[in-house]
């Protein structure tokens, strides 16, 4: 065996690297729109970076985003189980 660690040998690649390109153009000079690996996206205005601007910032469209995918997570998973849990409360 190598003189890697267990954890280096049972860590897997996408969790120590996390590859992503982005490319961005400008067609009409008053949008943009970002190619990502998995899409694209239209942006019209700046986001703003300041946390004491009046505007949703940038950390809490970002925070939104992985709270809510939390939430939805949760509430799919407890449909999946909700009839599990009725047919077990039956016995």
């Amino acid at each position: 065996m190598s003189n890697k660690s267990k954890n280096e040998v049972n860590t897997l690649y996408e969790s120590r690297i996390f590859d992503m390109n982005f490319r961005g153009t400008s067609n009409d000079l008053s949008s943009v729109k970002i190619y990502t690996n998995k899409n694209s996206i239209q942006i019209e205005k700046q986001i703003s970076f300041d946390s004491d601007d009046e505007k949703i910032s940038s950390l809490e469209y970002f925070a939104g985003s992985v709270l809510s995918s939390i939430i939805l997570t949760l509430l799919e998973q407890s449909k999946k189980r909700l009839p599990l849990l009725k047919r077990l409360k039956e016995f």
